[in-house]
């Protein structure tokens, strides 16, 4: 099986949510078109797990290519002008590279390197046959339409990583072309959640997985990552909470809900998250977390942080006795 995804953005629940439904199996492959850092924090860690993966194939996107002239003395783009390299940093922060500059910076020398040769190594397309369809995958932009552009973009790889690619600009080629990049907002703004987007000879797979997880419905519509398998052109969506106070759960959902809670990982001197939850966005408090809980469990949080451990430690118990019981009857 072939599957394609994009722009996951450091946003390892959504990640994880996606790689648990498609179980990727050594004979397959995964194609990953760019941007997987910045926006969340877990880029670093969600690259270097694609990095250790012999099937999957990633491309350079546009906040990669940020990262690398902002940080890589050892990456040149020949098009560029002293003015870009003096302009990377502030960029890169303006579009959320802090967060992965602080990951970037808590590996040793040779982990980083290793990041950064990664990176420097990454194509800017591949294509793919399946029967009688080629597919051209890509970030942003295809590369045939940069002669047009090339007054607002001073190198090909700028442009086929930045160039936001419009509908009504035509590519003469015979392929279909499915990149990232650019949300599908962009060509149906109606549709929400967002959902990859079918057009002619164009398939857009970005469905907003860096857009922030509690947005307001005024603003823009909820993002999510997608993943598309070309075998059969199923899609996968990353599993949402969009409407907590509207959803009722039974005890059993959130006590598993409570589980996944546990292993989010806390900053101990605010006690906020460092990742998003369900319907919390990332930095949110674990008191407001366990409000949450305390309303909708019909036995409170206390139950969950107290007692619930303490029957399932009577209960072991009384399963090791009796298995004990159960051996000594049989005289083994």
């Amino acid at each position: 099986m072939i599957y394609v995804m994009s722009d996951i953005h450091g946003n390892m629940r959504r990640f994880r949510s996606i790689m648990e439904q498609i179980n990727l199996q050594p004979e397959d492959t995964l194609y990953v078109l760019g941007d997987v850092i910045d926006r969340f924090p877990y880029g670093i860690k969600i690259l270097q797990e694609l990095m250790a993966m012999p099937n999957v194939k990633m491309l350079l996107g546009n906040h990669e290519y940020m990262m690398l002239n902002a940080m890589d003395g050892h990456y040149v783009d020949i098009g560029l002008r002293i003015s870009d390299l003096r302009d990377a940093l502030p960029l890169w922060y303006d579009n959320d590279g802090w967060v992965t500059q602080q990951a970037l910076l808590k590996l040793d020398p040779k982990e980083r390197e290793a990041v950064f040769a990664y990176l420097r190594s990454l194509p800017l397309f591949y294509e793919v046959e399946m029967g009688d369809t080629v597919y051209r995958l890509i970030h942003a932009a295809p590369m045939e339409l940069f002669e047009a552009h090339r007054w607002n973009h001073r190198s090909r790889t700028m442009f086929t990583v930045w160039y936001r690619w419009p509908l009504n600009e035509a590519l003469k080629v015979d392929c279909t072309v499915i990149f990232g990049h650019t949300p599908t907002y962009y060509f149906a703004k109606a549709v929400d959640p967002m959902q990859i987007f079918h057009g002619e000879k164009r398939i857009g797979i970005d469905c907003g997985c860096g857009f922030p997880v509690n947005a307001p419905d005024y603003a823009i519509p909820h993002g999510r990552l997608a993943c598309l398998r070309l075998d059969d052109m199923k899609e996968f969506y990353s599993e949402e909470f969009l409407d907590p106070d509207d959803t009722e759960y039974t005890d059993e959902q959130l006590e598993a809900f409570w589980d996944q809670f546990a292993d989010i990982p806390m900053d101990p001197e605010t006690e906020r998250m460092e990742e998003d939850f369900l319907c919390f966005p990332m930095r949110t408090h674990r008191e407001k977390i366990w409000h949450w809980f305390d309303e909708r469990h019909s036995k409170g949080v206390y139950y969950l942080l107290y007692e619930r451990n303490l029957k399932q430690f009577s209960d072991n118990r009384t399963q090791v006795a009796s298995h004990e019981r159960g051996s000594e009857d049989d005289g083994t």
